[in-house]
Order: structure tokens, then C-alpha cells, then sequence
């Protein structure tokens, strides 16, 4: 019984892995409202039936494709500590999503859906701007939340770059570079801040 429940379980992950194969690629060809349940079938070598019995539809597909991206990557930041998370993609989180270098590719691509990165760093959002005011207590909520939003963008904009270019920089290189538009962003809005206070901008500190 064991064995076959296991035969099984190998059997629906291999045809799943092929349907989301099938259907990345055609996204990278055509928009998704053009892609259809009959060329998914044929190119993965399946028949409609057996796509229904996993999928509603293609959207349905797509959101499902999306969600398992979504817990496979919010769940490694959970496991990071919530003390420990500053809303800036570490290395770790980076190496998980190169590992999804074909959804990521077609996502990026002329036909996918290019918010979807951004929506799941705005799920984190409740996460980032808790650390964010424990960092830095000074600094005026309304301006944390126009912070997120410029980090968010340009996060999302140099990981959508770092997709196309076939993730030839290293995790840690793309880290770090992130990490360091935080801080520099942070030092700009204090030393602004101080300035307009009329206080000497080189005593600020990040």
C-alpha cells in the first residue's frame, strides 16, 4: 500500500512539474489570456483530463504556481525571527528565488505578471516597517511608509534585472547592494531631517 501511495505521489509531483513547465514557457510566447488549456496539453504531453483533475483553469494555474512561490519564500523569512527581519531580501531569500529561475524568467518576461515579486514583499510589509521603527524610533511613520514603497520598487526592479540577465551575479553580491540603498536612503532622509531642524548633518548615524 505504501508503495503504491508512493508511486502516486511521484506520479501527480512529475505530471504537476510538467503542466508548470508547459506553461511557462508558453507564457514567455504569448499573454496569458492567450494561452490555453489544449496547448498546455500538448505540450506537456497530457490529456485535458488530467489537467483538470490538478488545475480549474489557467488562471487557476497561475494563482497556484504563484501561492506555492509565495509560502516556499515567506516561509524561510519566517523561520528568520521577525527580530531579525529588516525588509531587505537577504542572500538566503535570494538564492530561493534564483532556484525558481524559470518561473521568474517567464514572470519577467514580456507576457508575465511582473507584480508579482512586489506582491510578496508587501505581504511582509506589517514585518519590515515593525523593524524599521525599532531601528530607527526618530523617524515619523509617514515617512517609513514612503521609504518601504521606493525600497519595494527598487528591490523589486534590480531583482526583475538580476531574472533577465540569467542571475549572474551571486545572491550575496545582489544582498549587499540592496542592503546598502537601504541604509543610504535612511542616512539621506535623517540628514534632511536635520538639516531642516538645523542641526549639524554629520552627526547623523545609520
Amino acid at each position: 500500500m505504501f508503495m503504491k501511495n508512493s508511486k502516486l505521489d511521484r506520479r501527480i509531483k512529475y505530471t504537476r512539474k510538467m503542466i508548470r513547465h508547459s506553461f511557462l514557457q508558453l507564457l514567455e510566447e504569448k499573454p496569458l489570456g492567450k494561452i490555453t488549456v489544449k496547448e498546455i496539453c500538448e505540450k506537456a504531453d497530457i490529456n485535458r483530463a488530467t489537467f483538470y483533475a490538478h488545475y480549474e483553469d489557467v488562471y487557476d494555474l497561475l494563482c497556484k504556481i504563484e501561492e506555492e512561490f509565495y509560502q516556499e519564500v515567506l516561509s524561510f523569512a519566517g523561520d528568520m525571527g521577525q527580530e531579525n527581519y529588516t525588509g531587505i531580501l537577504p542572500a538566503e531569500i535570494l538564492k530561493k528565488i534564483r532556484e525558481n529561475e524559470e518561473l521568474c524568467k517567464a514572470m519577467f518576461s514580456k507576457y508575465g505578471d511582473k507584480e508579482f515579486l512586489a506582491r510578496m514583499m508587501y505581504f511582509a510589509k506589517e514585518d519590515s516597517l515593525g523593524a524599521w521603527k525599532r531601528l530607527y524610533p526618530d523617524m515619523e511613520e509617514e515617512r517609513l511608509e514612503w521609504l518601504y514603497e521606493f525600497i519595494v520598487n527598487g528591490c523589486e526592479g534590480i531583482i526583475r534585472n538580476w531574472a533577465l540577465n540569467g542571475f549572474e551575479s551571486e545572491p550575496e553580491e545582489i544582498a549587499a547592494f540592496m542592503a546598502q540603498m537601504f541604509r543610504s536612503c535612511v542616512q539621506g532622509m535623517k540628514t534632511g531631517e536635520n538639516v531642516a531642524k538645523g542641526s549639524d548633518p554629520s552627526a547623523t548615524g545609520v
